[in-house]
């Protein structure tokens, strides 16, 4: 693995490539889009674990901070929707300068994969593929969802409950909505998530492009969204499997850290074989 930082001077994001262990047929590439907040930090062991089991697969895999998330420039109110979809962009250009005529997928996970969704409409050479886990279609309920769990969060780590965050759920929620689970929501992505439905998501896919869906729901807004992407000529398809993995716990608790039948099962599609 290389680690590394790159893009322009006054945006520096942070990298880190893991090269093909091994070369079997066309080369291939997975750029990762990771989750946003506390998910990413939930989620970094799983990503970790995933570009390592690429790589021996034989996959160039760059995984990224955007900026004002995790080693990349910027502080946690830096980060919105519309930056972080160039992110993706400038990302996309690092991994296809790394791995020269590779077949690039995307794979991103909750608000990664929606951004991932939104950047494939502005992307020159778009990738042959999106893998999307359980991305976010509601930024709305997203910021609700968000909202609650913070509570959650600090309910569970103070001794004296505090009975106004219950009430701010209910009557104030926007007082929430401003932190998710210790990271700051800026005012850009606050306002950014209240405006985003699934109708922002609509893909321009290229010839044979294929967008796949894994998630452990069963929900039908994901199960429609999929449908309007091979309605606009994509080879879309949702896998619907069961992984116990909680996006926004700060603990595992009872939950995988590295949900292994997900990462082998996104292997296998990147692999051709799934």
């Amino acid at each position: 693995m290389q680690a590394f930082h790159f893009g322009a001077a006054h945006r520096r994001l942070y990298g880190c490539f893991h090269a093909a262990a091994r070369r079997v047929g066309p080369p291939s590439a997975v750029l990762l889009c990771q989750p946003f907040g506390q998910e990413s930090v939930r989620a970094h062991r799983m990503f970790r674990v995933l570009a390592e089991r690429l790589a021996r697969q034989g996959c160039d895999v760059l995984r990224f901070d955007p900026f004002g998330a995790g080693d990349s420039a910027g502080q946690d109110e830096d980060l919105d929707l519309m930056g972080w979809t160039q992110d993706v962009l400038t990302a996309h250009l690092e991994l296809q300068r790394r791995s020269p005529g590779a077949a690039v997928w995307w794979l991103g996970a909750r608000l990664g994969g929606t951004v991932a969704c939104l950047a494939q409409r502005q992307v020159a050479a778009r990738p042959v593929g999106l893998l999307l886990c359980e991305p976010v279609l509601d930024g709305a309920a997203y910021r609700r969802e968000l909202a609650h769990a913070t509570v959650h969060a600090l309910e569970a780590s103070h001794a004296i409950k505090d009975a106004g965050w219950r009430h701010d759920l209910e009557h104030a929620p926007e007082r929430l909505e401003r932190e998710g689970i210790g990271f700051a929501v800026g005012q850009a992505l606050h306002e950014q998530l209240g405006r985003l439905t699934a109708l922002d998501l609509d893909l321009m896919p290229a010839p044979g492009s294929r967008v796949r869906v894994v998630s452990s729901v069963d929900s039908p807004a994901l199960a429609a969204r999929v449908q309007r992407w091979v309605a606009m000529g994509a080879a879309a398809r949702m896998d619907l499997m069961h992984f116990d993995f909680d996006w926004t716990s700060e603990e595992a608790l009872n939950t995988a850290l590295v949900p292994n039948e997900m990462i082998a099962h996104l292997t296998r599609i990147v692999g051709g074989v799934a």
